[in-house]
């Protein structure tokens, strides 16, 4: 102090150091050092007065392995004769803490200490030229204000139309929506505008972040959106945003119109809802079901087929009667009825047996009858004529969806499939596009189907020793999926 008073030294504030030991008021005054420095920092001098110098400085915890608390804040300068010294010294009140640098965001403390130094000429005001701005700077931040006060009239509004409820880019004409990729609200009007998703003017709301760019497009009745993004870059399909009045809501009663398309089927209380085209059949052919005492009685092309379409069933069933001797009194057991097409026991409580309406292509009719048997889980059939007789009736059923297999049905011509026939010909349901002849293990070629008809060329003559021959019907990609038994007579 007393060189700087007596003008016969200058003097140069270098750095301050920062200390975590707590010290005594009465040590200041003889130290020359500061015991446990965990940071330092170049100080920068500026003159208050004659008398009174500034001295500032900064740290932050970048790097730091350790916190620790600052308890103790050193000023050095230079002195001409001992070099660095230890100028003063201040003491925390309050102490701060630093903590250590754990990446997620920086901590830093910055000092500004007045000192006395009794003759302020005699100070070297250092600066640190990348702590401060030189002419060059000021002229570029100078450029940088006049361009953003120019942008914000294009961008932005002033307070006064704000408060008018104006909310748009002034002097932005949008000529494509696929360019207007800048973040903004844009007004759009009815007719010059290319890939508007909406014939009437509105507004476009655009929004951009890393994850790309979205616009909303807003008229009188109708929000759509989309968005620009992806590798390649493009422009998503325009998508109409749903009001509350035509979405489907949890819990709230609704009517709701148009077609909606589900990936899976809905449930009503776990229960799926039967669908328009879920029509499962079922058909067999034969006396295998007949009770054996009885199997005489009919010839072999008796058969029954069986249509599911939601819950309901209806049966058609057609009995060829060769002897009636043991059919005029006794109602007979002539065919089982499977899984997935069984009547709903629940409701035997009202009844036991379900009727089934018989009929003959001759006249007068004679005396015949035909049930579906609740308990027997079957068909009985009772006559006194011979010949061809006609079943049909129709019930209720609870039991769970049939196996896809029964999506698909092959009608085949069981008349006389007689040796030496050559083809077999027949009908179908469901989606069956090819057709082929198994006859002893041997698979003749797939023949493609149409019109729900087929005539299928077995290419020999067929044996009447044969008795393992299928049709056999497959999908669009030549997948199996159901066959029928042929019988050769």
């Amino acid at each position: 102090m007393a060189k700087l008073l007596s003008k016969k030294a200058t003097t140069e504030f270098t750095q301050v150091a920062i200390s975590s030991t707590e010290y005594q008021d009465s040590q200041l005054e003889e130290l020359t050092v500061l015991s446990n420095i965990k940071q330092t920092s170049k100080a920068q001098a500026y003159s208050n007065n004659k008398t009174t110098v500034s001295a500032t400085a900064a740290i932050n915890n970048e790097g730091l392995t350790e916190g620790y608390y600052i308890n103790t804040v050193g000023l050095y300068a230079t002195d001409p004769d001992k070099g660095e010294i230890l100028y003063s010294v201040s003491t925390a009140k309050v102490n701060g803490y630093m903590p250590p640098d754990i990446g997620v965001s920086k901590s830093g403390f910055s000092f500004t200490i007045y000192t006395e130094v009794g003759n302020a000429e005699q100070v070297d005001v250092t600066v640190d030229p990348s702590g401060y701005a030189n002419k060059s700077d000021i002229q570029i931040l100078s450029e940088r204000i006049t361009k953003n006060e120019h942008d914000s009239e294009e961008k932005f509004i002033p307070k006064l139309s704000a408060e008018k409820g104006l909310f748009v880019i002034k002097n932005s004409e949008i000529l494509d929506l696929n360019d207007a990729k800048e973040p903004g609200i844009y007004s759009i009007p009815a007719t010059g505008v290319e890939n508007k998703p909406l014939p009437n003017s509105g507004s476009l709301f655009v929004s951009k972040d890393p994850g790309g760019v979205r616009q909303l497009f807003q008229t009188e009745r109708t929000i759509v959106i989309r968005q620009f993004g992806g590798i390649p870059s493009k422009w998503t399909d325009w998508k109409e945003v749903a009001f509350k009045t035509n979405v489907v809501n949890l819990t709230e009663p609704q009517r709701i119109g148009g077609t909606k398309e589900f990936a899976d089927i809905p449930l009503v209380n776990g229960t799926e809802i039967a669908l328009k085209e879920d029509v499962f059949f079922y058909q067999k052919t034969g006396l295998d079901e007949v009770e054996t005492a009885y199997k005489d009685s009919f010839k072999e092309e008796t058969n029954m087929f069986l249509i599911r379409k939601g819950n309901r069933v209806d049966a058609y069933i057609r009995v060829n009667v060769l002897d009636v001797t043991k059919l005029k009194t006794v109602f007979v057991s002539i065919f089982k009825i499977p899984d997935g097409f069984k009547i709903d026991l629940s409701m035997r409580e009202s009844f036991w047996n379900v009727p089934l309406t018989v009929t003959q292509y001759t006249y007068p009719q004679g005396n015949y009858g035909a049930l579906y048997e609740m308990d027997a889980k079957g068909i009985r059939f009772g006559s006194d004529r011979l010949g061809n007789h006609y079943l049909h009736g129709s019930w209720h059923t609870n039991d769970p969806k049939p196996d896809t297999k029964f999506k698909y049905m092959l009608y085949v011509n069981f008349y006389k499939l007689s040796e030496g026939r050559d083809f077999v010909s027949g009908s179908y349901k469901g989606e069956i596009h090819y057709v082929a002849v198994e006859i002893d293990g041997q698979l003749g070629e797939k023949a493609k189907v149409s019109e729900s008809f087929y005539k299928y060329t077995v290419g020999s003559k067929i044996n009447k020793a044969s008795q393992n021959a299928w049709v056999i019907g497959y999908d669009k990609s030549g997948t199996e999926i159901t066959r029928s038994k042929i019988k050769i007579l």
